[in-house]
């Protein structure tokens, strides 16, 4: 899934993407919160934030990712 040049709030909560999640050109911090992702990219934009309920990332994560993301053990 990607989302690109949003102007407004993202927000994914307690969801489960199955393949990789790339967030580029958000206008605020995207808020990624209780969920889980194949990857995850981020570009040109702040990092996502967690509200305390960092989100599994099951592949790869990019370094400007890392604020809201936890890699799967």
């Amino acid at each position: 899934m990607a989302l690109t040049g949003t102007t407004g709030h993202v927000t994914v909560v307690g969801t489960r993407v199955g393949g990789p999640l790339a967030l580029t050109g958000t206008a605020s911090a995207p808020i990624l919160a209780g969920g889980q992702v194949g990857a995850l990219t981020c570009a040109v934009g702040p990092a996502p934030v967690d509200l305390g309920a960092p989100t599994t990332v099951r592949g790869a994560t990019a370094r400007s990712c890392r604020g809201g993301a936890t890699p799967a053990a």
